[in-house]
C-alpha cells in the first residue's frame, strides 16, 4: 500500500512541475524544445546531470560492479574523460546555436553540409538507435516494482506507469519542465545513492568490507574481473561508445543549446565533471560491497547484473528500499523525458521539415515514439548495460560529420551522408549478426568505418564555397564569448 502511494504521489509531483512550467513557457518551437535558451547554471548542471545519468547506473551498473568488479569503475571513467570533448566542443555547439539558430544537432548537419537530406538521414539514425536505451529506462524500474511489490506491480505494469507518466509532463512542460524536473530528481538520486551506500557499508561490516573483498572475492578488484568479463577488447567495445557520449547522443548536445550564457554553460559542465565522479564512485562501491553484504545474508541473487540491485532492495529496510525505488523511477525518467523531447524536436524540424506547426507535430511524435519504445521494452530484449552501449554503437556514425561541422572545411555533404551511412550500416549489421572483427564489435567498426569514409569522400569530392566562412563565423563567435569561462 505504501509502494503504491509513495509512486502516486512521486507522479503528482512531477505533473505539477510540468504544469507549472507550460505557464512558464512561451509560444514557438524555441520556447518549447529550448526553454527560449535561458535556462541557469544549476538548472543546466541539473538536466545535464540527469539526462546522463539514469537507471543504467543504479540498476545496471550496480550489477556490472557486483559480478564483474573494478572493470565497472574504469568502464564509467572513460565515460568521464570524454567529457575533455564536452570542455573543448561544447563552446562551438552553443555558439552554433545562436549563430545558426539551430534546435537540433541533425539540423547543424543539414545547415553546415546544405543538405537536408543529411539531417534526414542522422535524424533516422537518431530515430532508430536510440529505442534501446529508451526502453532502458523503462526496464529498469520496472524489475524494482515487480520486486518490491512482491509482483503487485508486475512488470508490465510497471513499463506502462514509467512511460505514460514521462509522455504526459513532457508532452505538457516541454524543455523548461523537464529542466525542472530533472533538478529534482537529479537531487533526489544522488541523496539515495549515497545513503544507500552507507547502508550497504553498515552491513558489510564497514571498512572491513574491503578486507572481506580482498580476501574472498579478489577476482573484483582487478582486470579482467569476475567471470573474466573484463578482456580488452571486451572493455574498448564498452569504453569507445561511452567516450564520444557527449557527441553522439542528441539529448546531450541538445544541452548545449540551452544555458542562458557562456558562463551558465561553464558551470553545467564542471558542476557535472565534479559530481558525476563522485556519484560514479559510491555507485561502483554499492555494487562491490553489496557483493559482501548480499552473500553474507545467505541470499542467493539471480545471477545477472539487472537483477543485483532489486535484491539489494529487498534485503534493506523498507523506507530505503522505497527511497530506492523512487530514485530509481526519478533517473529514468529525467533520461527517457530528455531524450524524447530531442527526437521530438528532430522529428518536427529534420524529418518533417518545419513545414507544419513544429510544436504540435513533436507532440504527436513524441506519442508514437512513448508507444513504440513501450512495445519493445515489454520484449525484455536485454541486459541494461548493454543495450545502452548497443545504442551508443549506432550513435558514432554521426559524431566524424558532425565534429566535421564545425572544425573541418574540407568536409562535404557528399561525404557526410556517406559516413553516416555507412557507419549506420556498420552498426546494425555487426549487431544484429553478432560480428566482430579481432574481438572488435560495433563501437570500434562503426567509427572505424564512419571516420575512414568521411575523410575518403572529403578529399574525393569538392568542399562547399561557404564552408569555410561558416567555420570562421562560429570561431569568431567563441572566441568573444569564451575567452574569459
Amino acid at each position: 500500500m505504501i509502494f503504491t502511494v509513495v509512486i502516486a504521489l512521486f507522479i503528482c509531483l512531477m505533473l505539477i512541475v510540468g504544469i507549472y512550467a507550460k505557464r512558464r513557457t512561451g509560444l514557438g518551437a524555441d520556447e518549447y524544445y529550448l526553454a527560449g535558451r535561458r535556462i541557469g547554471g544549476l538548472v543546466s548542471w541539473a538536466t545535464y546531470f540527469s539526462t546522463t545519468y539514469s537507471a543504467f547506473m543504479l540498476v545496471g551498473l550496480v550489477g556490472y560492479s557486483y559480478m564483474f568488479g573494478v572493470g565497472a569503475l574504469g568502464f564509467e571513467l572513460i565515460y568521464l574523460m570524454g567529457l575533455m570533448l564536452a570542455v573543448f566542443f561544447g563552446p562551438y555547439f552553443y555558439a552554433v546555436s545562436r549563430v545558426r539558430n539551430c534546435l537540433t544537432p541533425s539540423q547543424i548537419l543539414s545547415d553546415r553540409y546544405e543538405s537536408r537530406v543529411v539531417g534526414f538521414t542522422a535524424a533516422l539514425i537518431y530515430l532508430v538507435f536510440l529505442i534501446p536505451y529508451m526502453s532502458v529506462q523503462l526496464i529498469g524500474p520496472a524489475i524494482i516494482f515487480d520486486r518490491l511489490s512482491n509482483h503487485a506491480l508486475p512488470f508490465e505494469i510497471g513499463v506502462l506507469i514509467m512511460a505514460t507518466t514521462t509522455l504526459i509532463y513532457t508532452f505538457i512542460g516541454g524543455m523548461r519542465g523537464v529542466a525542472w524536473t530533472d533538478l529534482i530528481q537529479g537531487l533526489i538520486f544522488l541523496f539515495s545513492a549515497l545513503t544507500l551506500l552507507i547502508y550497504v557499508f553498515s552491513m558489510a561490516g564497514g571498512l572491513n568490507a574491503f578486507s572481506i573483498l580482498e580476501s574472498k572475492y579478489p577476482e573484483l578488484l582487478s582486470v579482467p574481473g569476475g567471470m573474466g568479463r573484463f578482456t580488452f577488447t571486451y572493455f574498448l567495445n564498452l569504453t569507445i561508445p561511452w567516450f564520444f557520449f557527449c557527441l553522439s547522443n542528441p539529448q546531450v548536445v541538445q544541452r548545449f543549446f540551452i544555458p542562458k550564457s557562456p558562463r551558465a554553460m561553464g558551470r553545467m559542465i564542471k558542476g557535472f565533471v565534479a559530481v558525476g565522479f563522485i556519484y560514479t564512485i559510491i555507485v561502483v562501491l554499492v555494487g562491490l560491497v553489496a557483493r559482501v553484504f548480499i552473500e553474507s545474508s545467505m541470499v542467493k541473487p539471480r545471477l545477472e547484473p539487472d537483477y543485483i540491485t532489486p535484491t539489494i532492495l529487498e534485503l534493506s529496510p523498507p523506507a530505503l528500499a522505497i527511497l530506492l525505488m523512487v530514485s530509481i523511477m526519478a533517473a529514468s525518467i529525467s533520461t527517457l523525458d530528455s531524450i524524447l523531447l530531442t527526437l521530438s524536436s528532430i522529428v518536427s524540424i529534420d524529418i518533417v521539415g518545419g513545414k507544419y506547426n513544429p510544436v504540435f507535430i513533436g507532440r504527436l511524435s513524441m506519442t508514437i515514439l512513448t508507444i513504440m519504445v513501450t512495445v519493445f521494452a515489454l520484449t525484455r530484449p536485454g541486459v541494461i548495460v548493454e543495450l545502452s552501449v548497443a545504442s551508443s554503437a549506432g550513435l558514432l556514425s554521426i559524431v566524424p560529420s558532425l565534429i566535421a561541422a564545425i572544425k573541418w572545411g574540407r568536409g562535404s555533404g557528399i561525404a557526410s551522408l556517406l559516413s553516416i551511412a555507412a557507419g549506420g550500416l556498420t552498426s546494425a549489421l555487426t549487431q544484429i549478426l553478432k560480428l566482430s572483427l579481432y574481438g572488435f564489435g560495433a563501437g570500434p567498426l562503426t567509427l572505424l568505418v564512419s571516420t575512414a569514409t568521411f575523410i575518403i569522400a572529403s578529399l574525393l569530392t569538392k568542399p562547399l564555397a561557404k564552408s569555410k566562412n561558416y567555420i570562421r563565423e562560429i570561431e569568431n563567435y567563441v572566441k568573444l564569448h569564451f575567452s574569459s569561462t
